[in-house]
């Protein structure tokens, strides 16, 4: 039971992102796209992408707690803004890194944020590669 609260939580915690943190600590590419409206047709992704988004997902999430406390901490907003930049260029990398082109990722990301089922499809992935 902890193993699936904590993976749906990290799964909520990822697809919400964009919400809870700075605007910097979101992959730019999920920054500049608009969510897709309410009733446009549901998205298809491929089983393969689902997952590649699923792993990419919990990199990010995991820079985003690596350098969240850094930020939140840093005085000057130049360190903040040299924190938000290495977190950018970390979650950019780790997103190429697992097959995805942002643009790929950004799309995903978005259509989980209307569609109940894609994003059930995305926990249950996550929660399957998230260790116990």
């Amino acid at each position: 039971m902890q193993i699936r609260t904590r993976a749906i939580a990290l799964a909520g915690t990822v697809l919400l992102t964009s919400a809870l943190l700075p605007a910097a600590f979101t992959p730019a590419h999920a920054q500049a796209q608009k969510p897709a409206p309410a009733k446009a047709a549901p998205a298809s992704f491929s089983a393969a992408q689902l997952d590649q988004f699923a792993t990419a997902a919990i990199d990010v999430y995991r820079i985003n707690n690596r350098h969240a406390d850094r930020w939140r901490a840093a005085a000057l907003p130049a360190e903040k803004t040299k924190i938000q930049a290495e977190a950018k260029a970390e979650q950019e990398a780790a997103i190429k890194k697992s097959g995805l082109s942002l643009q790929t990722y950004s799309a995903i990301l978005n259509a989980s944020k209307s569609d109940e089922a894609l994003n059930q499809q995305i926990a249950d992935r996550i929660k399957a590669k998230t260790p116990s």
